[in-house]
């Protein structure tokens, strides 16, 4: 019970991490505001909507994970609540990298190079390991014990389908 509880409390803590950061994204818009009419500067272009889409999803998803945290810690703790939590992370993560992603291309789009180095080279690379890391979590809905325990399971059968082959 220890275990899930501390588990739950640095869950928490990056839920409400994200949620902040994207909370804080959402207002300092990439580009700035108008000063006469308020309205973002970068409004009309294309990234700019990608780049509002995947925040919001992050800051959702975060605001959903804490709550079920929230919940998980106030009633009686266990592995399927904080499993739940574990998606709505791993979106959240994912959007959050998106949303850096757009915003950075519609405040750099004119520097191609600069494009090219961060978000194709840098940003891509990052893109394609998170995603690899995370899949299991946004794709399978599971937590991170149950597919190192399935990973475990699979060596296992594997490792007895060449013992056998062996003999």
């Amino acid at each position: 019970m220890n275990v899930y509880k501390d588990r739950a409390n640095t869950l928490t803590v990056v839920a409400t991490l994200i949620a902040a950061v994207t909370f804080a994204a959402g207002f300092t818009v990439p580009g700035g505001y108008d000063q006469n009419s308020g309205i973002s500067i970068l409004l009309h272009e294309k990234m700019f909507a990608v780049f509002i889409i995947c925040n919001s999803w992050a800051l959702y998803s975060s605001i959903i994970a804490v709550v079920i945290l929230l919940w998980a810690q106030g009633s009686d703790l266990d592995a399927p609540m904080l499993a739940s939590a574990h998606p709505r992370l791993a979106w959240a993560l994912l959007m959050m990298m998106l949303a850096f992603m757009a915003g950075s291309y519609v405040t750099i789009s004119k520097l191609t190079w600069l494009c090219i180095l961060a978000l194709g080279w840098i940003g891509g690379k990052s893109l394609v390991f998170v995603l690899m890391l995370l899949y299991p979590m946004i794709a399978l809905g599971l937590s991170f014990p149950r597919v190192m325990d399935k990973r475990n399971r699979f060596r296992r059968k594997l490792g007895r389908l060449f013992y056998l082959s062996s003999i």
